[in-house]
């Protein structure tokens, strides 16, 4: 498994281990030189990818989060405005707070976007009749319309870039990812060409987002999927990244459960149930099964 690289380099893993031991939720810290440096390495990144592709630009979805807040102002500053497009998609349930942020950002960073409102009024009906069709419990039905939701996006999202002759830009966080937080084919695998900040925790993003002067109200923010009503990623995974991404870290330098739990004072069970998500979730980021031949 991937181990998120700016906090956790295994070619010091007795200096992460005595530090994670001292101060956990310092681990995660990011001061202004690594946020330079992990800046600089993703514009590179994004450089380098797109140039090696031979495709025209970049086309990324911004929810007025912080992920994609961070994606599109590296993006800008990697190849220009003028080679991104930036995709507002809400639906009936996004907050105008959200549209309104997704829209300033975007005028911030001088990129061209689509119509909100054009999406808005058409994906619920859309979503309506693909919800009828397949299996579900009645139980999961809330996250089946969200996962149908996230796969709409996507499919306009791609539709645009393949017009435009652009890549898509993924905008997921390495404590999602570990905690498979993302819908295959939407947001997640199978969606987007590449991803940005796939190994920054989201503790890191944050610390990025500040260094890059994102505004207040973006950074400020509850964090959410933004795929039903009400939806706040702390109610759904069970607690605020500032934990989890302690847990998550102990679990990448090789620590077992009771060890996290003694060393970030809290519940073995807790943890466990954490790190049981993780296993659960590896085919939702690692490369696509198939026999070798």
């Amino acid at each position: 498994m991937e181990t998120p690289i700016h906090c956790l380099n295994i070619s010091n893993r007795k200096k992460i281990l005595r530090e994670y031991r001292e101060k956990p939720s310092e681990v995660l810290e990011t001061d202004d030189e690594e946020n330079r440096r992990l800046r600089k390495k993703i514009e590179n990144f994004y450089r380098n990818f797109l140039e090696s592709s031979g495709m025209d630009g970049y086309v990324v979805g911004i929810s007025g989060g912080v992920d994609s807040a961070v994606v599109a102002k590296l993006l800008v500053e990697s190849v220009g405005a003028e080679k991104i497009h930036g995709m507002i998609l809400p639906a009936e349930h996004t907050s105008e707070r959200d549209i309104e942020d997704g829209m300033e950002l975007a005028e911030r960073l001088g990129i061209s976007t689509n119509d909100p409102a054009e999406f808005r009024n058409r994906i619920e009906g859309i979503v309506d009749s693909l919800e009828e069709l397949g299996e579900m419990s009645e139980s999961k039905q809330r996250l089946k319309r969200g996962n149908i939701l996230s796969r709409c996006r996507m499919i306009v999202i791609r539709d645009v870039a393949k017009a435009r002759n652009s890549l898509v830009a993924g905008t997921t966080n390495a404590s999602e990812k570990l905690l498979g937080y993302t819908t295959l084919a939407g947001d997640g695998k199978g969606g987007v060409d590449c991803e940005g900040i796939y190994e920054l925790f989201k503790t890191s993003v944050y610390s990025l987002g500040e260094m890059l002067e994102l505004p207040e109200s973006i950074l400020e923010k509850e964090p959410s999927g933004d795929l039903w009503k009400g939806q706040k990623d702390s109610e759904e995974l069970g607690h605020g990244y500032e934990f989890l991404d302690r847990v998550l870290a102990g679990y990448c330098i090789g620590l077992k459960p009771e060890k996290i739990a003694e060393i970030i004072e809290t519940d073995t069970g807790e943890v466990r149930k954490i790190i049981r998500r993780v296993r659960n979730s590896c085919h939702k980021h690692l490369p696509v099964a198939s026999p070798s031949f």
